[in-house]
C-alpha cells in the first residue's frame, strides 16, 4: 500500500502528542508506586473484580462447553 496523505501520521496535529504519552506514562508510574506503598486501590480493585467476573464468565463458558462435551 502507497503512503498517501490519508494514512500518515501528522504530527503537528494537536491530537498526536508525544507529550501526552509520556505524562500518561509518568502518572501512570506515580499511581503504581503509590498503590505500591499504601494499597490505596484495595477497595477500587474489589469493585472492578465484582463488575468484571460476569464477563470472565461470559468470554470463558465456550471453552468450558467444549471441554465438557468432550468428556
Amino acid at each position: 500500500m502507497p503512503f498517501t496523505k490519508k494514512n500518515t501520521i501528522d504530527r503537528s496535529n494537536p491530537n498526536y502528542s508525544g507529550l501526552r504519552i509520556i505524562l500518561i506514562f509518568i502518572l501512570s508510574l506515580g499511581m503504581m508506586y503509590l498503590d505500591f506503598q499504601g494499597n490505596y486501590t484495595d477497595r477500587l480493585r474489589s469493585y472492578l473484580s465484582v463488575i468484571v467476573l460476569p464477563l470472565q464468565v461470559v468470554a470463558n463458558a465456550p471453552k468450558k462447553i467444549i471441554n465438557n462435551l468432550k468428556r
